[in-house]
């Protein structure tokens, strides 16, 4: 698993991408918190027809999930799906043509009065084919709301976030000289893009972010995010936008003792703001870390391990479920194949 889960009806949902599932091409599968209990919901094939690697989250509309596979389809550069959870019925929603559409989307879809947001993370306009923002709805009605050119920002691997009318998110690419990736938003109505913030660090030798491969979320009106590279220690950092004048703010260095790449978005939680890290720590497989936004304190609330149960490189975000901290890491366990693990914050 290679995204958070989400919440649905008691129920823990994710996705399994990779080499997985009764026909290798993914799974969405359901937890039971209370139980650990484990089921498989879908199995996709490519071969049928249906989406591959499933590398994003699920997003709930009407009672039915929602995602994306990020190969496969009609045209293979992927699909958007909806699935009962109740009875594992899987439809193709639209398939992505690689073009103009956009190819290979991995972020989780949102849910906007009725309509789903998302990005591809190639695709769109040429020469750089740099992904688009897109809309479609349940029905299949999509629309391409923006295609990446570079300078604007490049290749976008997180879903969007919702704030007063505008859509915001990130690139991990382009925006400028450093190609250090972006925030940007894009006006609900009009569909107009504006670059928030550009990341420096790279050549610029600015101490700032960088490849930002998770999204932002929104906390007390300010947008917040983690960047994978960057920062004084070129170990990824965490950072701030104020959403009216895009002034960023770098909140955290990280130190390869308390993580390095954080790529899976945040999520708020009793004042304070929890994400994972890829790799780092101890056992270089991964840290849960929490950041006070009002004062700015950091602290790494565990280190994963390789060896043993424990799950390791966790690359999906964490999701609040129960008063416990809920994440997926894409290696580790028993099996060697990741983990569901809880945490008490």
């Amino acid at each position: 698993p290679w995204a958070a889960l989400t919440r649905y009806n008691g129920m823990l949902y994710g996705t399994g991408a990779g080499n997985c599932g009764r026909y290798g091409d993914g799974t969405v599968f359901a937890v039971n918190p209370s139980t650990a209990a484990l089921r498989i919901v879908h199995g996709f094939s490519e071969t049928a027809g249906d989406g591959a690697n499933p590398h994003g989250g699920l997003c709930v509309l009407g009672g039915l999930l929602y995602g994306v596979t990020s190969a496969g389809g009609a045209h293979g550069a992927g699909t958007i799906f909806s699935l009962d959870p109740k009875t594992g019925g899987e439809r193709v929603v639209h398939s992505f043509n690689g073009a103009n559409e956009g190819a290979d989307p991995r972020g989780t879809l949102i849910a906007v009065h009725g309509v789903l947001y998302g990005t591809a993370k190639f695709g769109g306009a040429e020469p750089r084919l740099a992904g688009t923002v897109f809309s479609v709805t349940p029905g299949g009605d999509f629309r391409v709301l923006h295609q990446f050119h570079g300078a604007d920002g490049a290749n976008p691997y997180a879903g969007l976030t919702y704030v007063d009318g505008t859509l915001y998110g990130t690139t991990a690419g382009g925006g400028g000289p450093s190609n250090g990736g972006v925030v940007f938003a894009i006006d609900g109505a009009t569909h107009a893009e504006r670059t928030v913030h550009a990341f420096r660090a790279h050549d610029s030798g600015a101490i700032d972010g960088r490849l930002p491969y998770g999204g932002v979320t929104a906390y007390g009106g300010r947008l917040y995010g983690a960047t994978c590279g960057g920062g004084k220690n070129g170990r990824g950092a965490l950072y701030e936008i104020d959403r009216a004048s895009g002034i960023e703010r770098l909140l955290h260095s990280f130190t390869t003792q308390e993580g390095v790449c954080p790529r899976g978005g945040l999520v708020a939680y009793n004042g304070t703001l929890y994400g994972t890290a890829v790799h780092g720590g101890t056992d270089y497989a991964g840290t849960v870390f929490a950041l006070t936004p009002s004062s700015g304190a950091f602290r790494v609330v565990r280190e994963l391990g390789h060896h043993g149960a424990q799950g390791a490189e966790p690359y999906g975000g964490l999701v609040v479920f129960q008063n416990l901290l809920f994440g997926t890491t894409r290696a580790g366990g028993t099996h060697r194949s990741g983990v569901v693990f809880s945490i008490r914050p």
